[in-house]
């Protein structure tokens, strides 16, 4: 983890109810280019644009059996250097819980807070 980028926004991710779709929108609108990696029963897709090999966000399809109770939407990410300092003290400042911290295969652990005015963010660790 580079340390400097700690508190820096790293990572945006699209859930969405039809992959394909915001695939080719994107493509045409941005130029972003698209890699594909299969994490447990799910296919994760990783953002690329052009000037870049390193992924800049991802995407990926609601299961059909979840599409009544999440609703498309784009999500930032926080780098944070210890998750669960970070998510202790923002309990402690007003926060509550909406995802609790969870690994991701091989990449890091996401926690998902709320802060006092009700807005959501995520916060990351990666793996080094």
């Amino acid at each position: 983890m580079n340390k400097s980028q700690v508190g820096k926004f790293c990572w945006n991710e699209l859930m969405t109810t039809n992959i394909a779709a915001a695939k080719e929108f994107y493509e045409k609108v941005l130029g972003w280019q698209y890699t594909e990696q299969a994490m447990g029963e799910h296919v994760y897709t990783f953002i690329k644009i052009a000037t870049d090999d390193k992924p800049i966000g991802g995407m990926w399809e609601i299961p059909n059996h979840e599409k009544a109770q999440l609703l498309p939407r784009w999500t930032s990410y926080i780098l944070v250097e210890d998750l669960e300092e970070t998510v202790n003290k923002a309990i402690e400042h007003g926060a509550t819980v909406k995802v609790p911290i969870t690994k991701l295969s091989n990449f890091g652990r996401i926690a998902v807070i709320v802060d006092p005015a009700n807005a959501a963010i995520a916060l990351l660790d990666k793996l080094d």
